[in-house]
């Protein structure tokens, strides 16, 4: 409907009445589209069924298993012996593979209809890989995933899951000033470039784990926060009540998030950081990179620091662990922004002492939960009046005419959704529900 990259495309005008021009649009729909609406619809009940049954016999397996197997005995070992594997004969095996540093896992209680829709999301079927790829010495990752393919909500789950928001014990016997007390569980931080976008992934995100948000009363006013803060959590310019020392996942705007580098770089209230949408390349996400790429090599520094302290001791500590940095986009070009030697030094390959000990890693997210399919119109608006009355024009077609859905229109500010949502629901044509959401 409109331009791209910022270049209008040229006016094209074909003679007629607007009625000839959107002949495309107001003709009714081809019974064979209606037919392969209906199919797909039918397979996806079908496999949303499917995948609610595997989840429940999987369960159950589970139950039974658990039940019948006996208590597991530890294997008797002298007090003091270090813990190897011994082969027949005397000889000593090798010793086994470490384990990860955050060997653990959070139980989340999700309702059952989430648990069952969220196995049909691509980024679900990843979760090994990306797990893997963050842990250890990968202290930045890069995730390629396409539009619908669920990783702006899955992705913060699983971190959750797997325990980094739930820091790790501190056994050094004089514990770094620089790194947090033992008892202090840190965040998992999610960036946003929208409060819309923040707001509306962390009510999601909080409804799948099992601990949704209050709403907010429609006369005005603010939700009933607790005290305490909530599970999942939003902090946005101007609102972040929710926030408190129960909270373990926070979704931000990206200037929030730079506030939060400006009062301590090392960002040590922080597990995770994860920079979502970074396609977009705006100032606040430009800097807020820069800096997150250099708290990434301070807090390794600082954790290496702590844990010499503590072999030196004769224990090991881990203090606050290092920062791990997530950039999540569909289309940006990871591949060449890895290699760049000034936002991401490697020790081994760019010859420096404080530099990441392994090169980023990049992991795709293959598919998308949905067929996408795209159109466009005959004609090009030449005024923003023209362009509003097509665009309302559209979804009342869309809605009357094809099976039930939601329509997401994109528009330029606040004062364009008031518009739009006037047009829409003054022409009495949508008997469905128009939702409203004024954004930055």
């Amino acid at each position: 409907l409109g331009g791209m990259g910022g270049m209008p495309l040229p006016s094209v005008r074909k003679q007629g009445s607007e009625r000839e021009r959107d002949r495309d649009f107001d003709s009714e729909p081809a019974p064979a589209l209606l037919a392969a609406v209906d199919q797909a619809t039918a397979r996806k009940a079908a496999v949303e069924a499917q995948a609610v049954q595997a989840a429940a016999a999987q369960a159950e397996r589970t139950k039974t298993a658990a039940a019948a197997q006996p208590p597991a005995q530890p294997a008797a070992r002298a007090p003091g012996a270090p813990p190897l594997m011994r082969k027949k004969g005397g000889k000593q095996a090798a010793k086994p593979a470490a384990p990860r540093a955050r060997a653990r896992h959070i139980p989340l209680s999700r309702p059952a209809e989430v648990e069952a829709s969220r196995l049909l999301l691509p980024a679900v079927a990843e979760e090994g890989a990306l797990l893997d790829a963050i842990s250890g010495e990968a202290d930045v990752l890069f995730v390629d995933g396409q539009t619908g393919s669920g990783k702006s909500t899955q992705l913060p789950q699983m971190l959750l899951e797997a325990g980094y928001s739930h820091g790790r014990p501190d056994t050094l016997p004089h514990p770094d000033p620089l790194l947090p007390p033992p008892d202090r569980r840190q965040l998992i931080i999610v960036t946003q470039p929208r409060r819309v976008a923040a707001l509306a992934l962390a009510r999601r995100v909080a409804y799948e784990v099992g601990h949704a948000l209050p709403e907010v009363p429609s006369h005005g006013g603010s939700a009933q926060w607790r005290k305490e803060g909530h599970y999942i959590a939003y902090a946005v310019r101007g609102d972040a009540g929710s926030l408190g020392a129960e909270t373990r996942v926070l979704f931000c705007t990206e200037g929030v998030a730079l506030q939060m580098l400006r009062t301590d770089l090392l960002l040590r209230q922080a597990a995770v950081l994860v920079l979502d949408e970074a396609h977009e390349r705006s100032l606040n996400l430009e800097l807020l990179l820069a800096l997150a790429s250099r708290s990434v090599l301070l807090r390794r520094t600082a954790f290496e620091q702590a844990q010499a302290k503590g072999v030196q001791g004769g224990k090991q500590g881990a203090g606050a662990g290092p920062l791990k940095l997530l950039v999540m986009s569909a289309t940006l070009e990871f591949d060449k922004l890895a290699k760049d030697a000034r936002l991401f030094p490697v020790r081994a390959r760019d010859g420096v002492a404080l530099g990441l000990m392994q090169a980023p890693l990049v992991v795709s997210i293959p598919g998308r939960q949905h067929k996408v399919a795209v159109h466009f119109a005959r004609t090009t608006p030449a005024s923003a009046e023209e362009l509003d009355a097509l665009a309302a024009r559209r979804v009342q077609q869309i809605a009357s005419r094809l099976p039930p859905g939601g329509i997401l229109l994109f528009t330029t500010g606040a004062r364009e959704v008031h518009s739009l949502v006037s047009r829409i629901c003054g022409s009495g044509r949508p008997r469905r529900e128009v939702l409203e959401e004024e954004g930055e």
